[in-house]
Parts: structure tokens; C-alpha cells; sequence
């Protein structure tokens, strides 16, 4: 039974009886209605009755719209009420709203800071990224061509009846020298990935750094005499002990007179200076030569930096040495004046 006469009416209702529930708004000749039906089940689960609500959709309306307004105006009420008691609670913290404005215009002075640091740092990971990504490729063309010339000059080889016994002793030595070449560079890769691991341990001792100086420059006696390079000495031999790795101390000097010898003028000179200065030994390497540029001794100990001109090798025996003098604790760093060029750099002198 129910409360008024249906003669139409939505399917949907028959959907309801089993699970109970809510249907849309809908119509008939008595106006729009709300519906809600819940089934009544026996102990067997079988329905044996429907529990119907139905009410319209107007006289609904009405009673939320009366509830809204009782709802409203005691919020409001209770709004003033509160209001009025926090204002005077809060009435100390108000005073002091001005210094709080301030200290929030401050704070946004910073923020703007800490922002266009953040974005100068973003921007330089993104450049570093794409000298990152250069570097790769350079380094990848760097091994690719002695690669290349020792593939072509062994398979020139294979052929001994085409060739004569002068072009294969000399095809033999290209082949033999771009292999070195290869495995030197292979190895600066290597030994500047350990030195970034965080893993290398210094082994510590002393030792004199001047005899290691003049051991290391007695190495490329033939290459300074090649080149016709006049080498000078500035070192006040009085026994300058130092502590340090002997081993990478070594490494960075060798890799210094490297670059000296490679960019140093054709019968140019080169100076090697060992100075005594409270506590610390400066050991400088100096050569005439082209000037580096301000652009390029603000990025030259970079790992990713390679001198346009550089052939023969990946470039990385700088940031294979300032590594190496960063684990000591010390630092490296090179100078210009005029077309003079020096590179120079700290170890701890020993103090027994």
C-alpha cells in the first residue's frame, strides 16, 4: 500500500526492492517526488515486505531551505561570538602585525634569494649536463681514432705480401704508439672515475719533494731536447720534506710538466719552482706559450673541460690533479701574465 495512487512511475523502483536504496527526483501527476525503500527480509533472506519513504520534492525543499537559514544564522551567531572573543584574545598578537609584515617582507627577500639561487643552479646542472654529454661524445671520438688507425695499420699487416719490409716496420710502430696512446687515455678515464669514487685512500709519508722533482724532469730529458725547451730551475735544495702521497704528488707534478711541455713555445723554456712559504711547499711549473683566457682558467681543472686544441689524449690530467689535491687538502691553481703560463700548487710541508 502507499501513500497515494501510482499510475506511473519509473523501472527503477522495481530495481530497488531487492537492495534498498535512493532513485533520481522523478515525476508523475501528483507532482516530483524523493523515494527511498529499504526491503524487510524473512529469515530465509526472502523479502517479504518494502519499507517505502517517499515525500516531494518541493515540501523538501522547503524544510532544507528552513534548516539552511536556522543552520546559517546560528553560525553566524556563533561566529561573532568567537570572533569577538579571539579579537580580544588576539589583541597583543595584533599589535605587533606590523613587525610581523616586516619580518614577512624580509622572509620574501630571502625566498627570492634562495629562488634565483635555485635557478642559477639549476641552469649550471643543466649546463653541466650538456658539457657532460659533450664530453662523452669527445672522449668517445678521442678513443675511436687511435682505435681506427690501429685496425687499419694490423689489417695493412695481414697483408705482409703487399707490403715491403720498411712500411711494415714503420706501420708496426704507428700501430704499436696509437695502442699506447689508447691505453693512456683508457687510463686517465679509470684512474679520475677511482679518484671521484669517494674510495681512494692516501697512503701518507714523508719524502723530499725536491729529489721528487728532479726525478720526474730527468723523464722528459728527450722530449724538452726534441722540442729544443730550455728547462730552468728555481729550488732551494735544503732538504724541503713533505708529507703526502708520494705516488699522486708525483702524478700532478708529472701531468703539470705534461701540459707545460705540450703548450710551451717551439724552443720555448720551462721554469719548475720549488718555494718554501710558512708551512707549505709551492711547487709552480711555468712555460712561455699562447695565454690561456679568462674563460678558460675558470673551467680548466673541470673534468669536463678540453682545450679546443688538445690532441692526443682526453685532457684530463688538470682535474686528475686538483683531485689529487683536493684529497690532500690543498688546492691548485694557474696564473697568466702576459704569454707566460703557470700552474702551481700546495703540499703540506712536514714540521717533525
Amino acid at each position: 500500500y502507499f501513500r497515494h495512487k501510482y499510475t506511473t512511475f519509473p523501472t527503477s523502483l522495481f530495481d530497488k526492492y531487492n537492495t534498498g536504496g535512493t532513485i533520481e527526483p522523478y515525476k508523475d501527476e501528483f507532482g516530483t517526488w524523493l523515494s527511498a525503500f529499504s526491503p524487510i527480509k524473512n529469515s530465509k533472506g526472502e523479502n517479504i515486505a518494502i519499507v517505502m519513504v517517499d515525500e516531494k520534492l518541493e515540501n523538501f525543499l522547503k524544510a532544507s531551505r528552513i534548516q539552511l537559514v536556522k543552520a546559517l544564522a546560528i553560525a553566524v551567531t556563533l561566529f561573532s561570538v568567537m570572533y569577538f572573543f579571539l579579537l580580544f584574545i588576539l589583541r597583543g598578537i595584533l599589535r605587533r602585525e606590523n613587525d610581523d609584515k616586516i619580518l614577512l617582507q624580509e622572509s620574501f627577500k630571502v625566498n627570492e634569494g634562495m629562488k634565483i639561487e635555485l635557478q642559477n643552479a639549476n641552469s649550471q646542472l643543466v649546463h653541466i649536463n650538456e658539457v657532460r654529454k659533450e664530453m662523452i661524445a669527445n672522449i668517445s671520438h678521442d678513443l675511436r681514432t687511435p682505435l681506427s688507425t690501429i685496425i687499419g695499420y694490423l689489417e695493412l699487416l695481414k697483408n705482409e705480401d703487399k707490403i715491403n719490409d720498411d712500411n711494415h716496420s714503420s706501420y708496426l710502430s704507428i700501430a704499436y704508439n696509437e695502442a699506447m696512446r689508447l691505453n693512456s687515455m683508457v687510463s686517465d678515464l679509470f684512474e679520475l672515475s677511482k679518484l671521484e669514487s669517494g674510495h681512494t685512500k692516501l697512503n701518507m709519508e714523508v719524502f723530499n719533494i725536491a729529489e721528487l722533482v728532479h726525478d720526474v724532469a730527468l723523464k722528459y730529458d728527450l722530449k724538452l731536447k726534441a722540442k729544443h725547451i730550455n728547462l730552468f730551475y728555481n729550488i732551494d735544495d735544503n732538504g724541503q720534506l713533505v708529507l703526502g702521497d708520494i705516488k699522486y704528488i708525483e702524478r700532478v707534478f708529472q701531468n703539470l710538466l705534461d701540459n707545460a711541455i705540450k703548450y710551451v713555445y717551439e724552443s720555448g723554456f720551462i721554469k719548475i719552482s720549488v718555494l718554501d712559504e710558512e708551512g707549505l711547499i709551492k711547487v709552480k711549473v711555468c712555460n712561455n706559450g699562447d695565454p690561456i683566457s679568462n674563460k678558460e682558467q675558470e673551467t680548466i681543472f673541470d673534468r669536463y673541460y678540453k682545450n679546443p686544441s688538445e690532441k692526443g689524449g682526453a685532457g684530463l690530467g688538470l682535474a686528475i690533479a686538483k683531485k689529487i689535491l683536493d684529497l690532500h687538502g690543498q688546492k691548485i691553481e694557474v696564473q697568466v701574465d702576459g704569454n707566460i703560463n703557470s700552474f702551481w700548487f700546495n703540499i703540506k710541508k712536514y714540521l717533525p
